[in-house]
């Protein structure tokens, strides 16, 4: 399976939501992630390939063979579809009897046709596009560089069933991430204070301690989108450490822990099993949350909770009770707005109560996608400040397993090979963007970057901010 080197807020097709913005998640989610990979240097592809790709994004069908027999061609699977996802992105429209045909049933779950035409109709308005070199190629996936007029880079990514089986079941269109210009951390901030309210530090970690290097509100709360998976990750690892868990030990799927995308889990069928590092590993990597609801329900709410406060948060006590990704869709799009600000001004007993007595179903993910502007980021999320999120990361990284599991998505390209470590989480919602890493240098030294971007009245830029909070990263090698 191909695997992306980042995560940012995409404008993708086989991601809805908070799967796009993981940063993303977003939340972005860590904003952003589908299982589909693609390197910075592009590998050539051989003459024929690229000669077969090319004749087939050019050729245009007939119309009476776009609705007779079978659109793909199995005994060329993995070209056949690739051909047709570029003709998708030069203009063609697939009706809903196409659209059933060409996909799987997990690509169909979480990409609905009304999400998938209205997706394909953005990137269609970004073309047309010059086809370029193959990236990456393996027998049942390959992502493919293309330009559009503008001169903006993107890459397609397809994955299909199998050799022989030329159904979809992932793809991906997105921009490759450039890092932009910053001349240093006050022309950063400046750039991302233009999008809304911003919390973000830099440390040096070398020895243990968060010692601050350039800041704004290192010390004030942030809402964080996906990044409070960190904690859960915690909660894991402690209870590995206790000897009540195991990371080889497997966990059921159930359909009642089930959540919106970003991740997979959700599409596994019931009875699945899936260990506990595989849960972690999908929870941070991709934002998985169906798979962070299963670790929450595996070590209990009380447990994560504890884990908050055990992981050096200043103010433990704005997270409690700690939402499950579940609960807090529902509360966010799913309720009206009297329940949601009831929810707001209980104390910590209230929301306790209102959480058990929560029944509301999960909103469609196509309502949710439809949401355009900020609902109360400031006042109905997870929350930390900076200095709290390089506490977590620095004690996680500690952790042979768990930081394996903060470096399998390193979040934005190092274009420079500047890191000889890197650990990742981000998180978005409409309104907020947020991101942290940990790295370090071959000299040794160890630094962590951790902010936010926040507005209520407005959709944040989340490919800009990303980009500016990756470009604050790389600078902490200057110092």
């Amino acid at each position: 399976m191909l695997r992306r080197t980042w995560t940012g807020p995409l404008l993708c097709l086989a991601l809805i939501a908070g799967a796009c913005s993981d940063g993303s998640d977003s939340s972005s989610d860590d904003a952003a992630t589908t299982e589909v990979t693609s390197t910075t240097e592009a590998t050539t592809t051989t003459e024929a390939a690229t000669t077969t790709v090319e004749a087939t994004i050019t050729t245009e069908m007939p119309e009476d063979e776009a609705s007779n027999g079978p659109l793909l061609d199995d005994s060329m699977a993995l070209d056949s579809a690739l051909a047709l996802a570029l003709e998708i992105l030069e203009g063609r429209d697939l009706t809903q009897a196409e659209f059933d045909e060409v996909f799987s049933d997990e690509f169909k779950q979480q990409v609905p046709f009304p999400i998938f035409t209205l997706s394909s109709n953005q990137l269609q308005a970004l073309g047309p596009y010059t086809i370029g070199d193959e990236i990456e190629r393996e027998d049942t996936g390959v992502a493919i560089a293309i330009t559009n007029d503008a001169g903006e880079n993107w890459f397609v990514a397809i994955e299909v069933a199998a050799v022989d089986d030329a159904t979809i079941t992932d793809l991906l269109a997105s921009p490759v991430p450039e890092t932009p210009e910053v001349a240093g951390f006050d022309d950063g901030l400046a750039q991302l204070e233009a999008m809304g309210t911003v919390r973000l530090a830099t440390f040096e970690t070398t020895g243990g301690s968060c010692d601050v290097i350039h800041e704004l509100g290192a010390d004030e709360q942030m809402p964080l989108g996906s990044i409070f998976k960190l904690y859960v990750l915690g909660a894991v690892v402690d209870a590995v450490e206790a000897g009540d868990v195991s990371w080889a030990d497997e966990v059921e799927v159930r359909d009642e822990l089930d959540s919106i995308p970003s991740g997979t889990t959700q599409n596994d069928e019931p009875g699945t099993m899936l260990t506990v590092e595989e849960l972690a590993l999908r929870m941070i990597a991709i934002s998985d949350n169906t798979a962070t609801d299963h670790l929450i329900d595996l070590v209990g709410r009380e447990a994560v909770e504890a884990a908050v406060a055990d992981y050096g948060h200043s103010q433990p006590e704005l997270n409690r009770p700690f939402m499950t990704t579940k609960e807090f869709t529902i509360l966010k799009f799913g309720v009206d707005d009297e329940t949601r600000a009831e929810y707001i001004a209980a104390d910590e007993d209230g929301r306790r109560a209102l959480l058990s007595e929560l029944t509301t179903e999960l909103p469609p993910v196509a309502d949710i996608v439809a949401v355009t502007d900020p609902v109360d980021v400031e006042t109905l999320e997870w929350f930390a400040s900076p200095a709290d999120v390089c506490r977590v990361l620095t004690m996680l990284a500690v952790d042979s397993a768990a930081a394996e599991i903060l470096s399998d998505n390193p979040g934005w390209p190092d274009e420079d090979d500047l890191f000889s470590f890197i650990g990742f989480k981000g998180g978005s919602e409409p309104g907020v963007l947020a991101s942290a890493w940990i790295v370090e240098t071959a000299d040794g030294k160890s630094f962590v970057v951790a902010g936010a971007v926040f507005n209520e009245d407005e959709l944040v830029g989340d490919d800009a901010a990303i980009g500016l909070f990756a470009a604050i990263r790389n600078g902490v090698v200057a110092g």
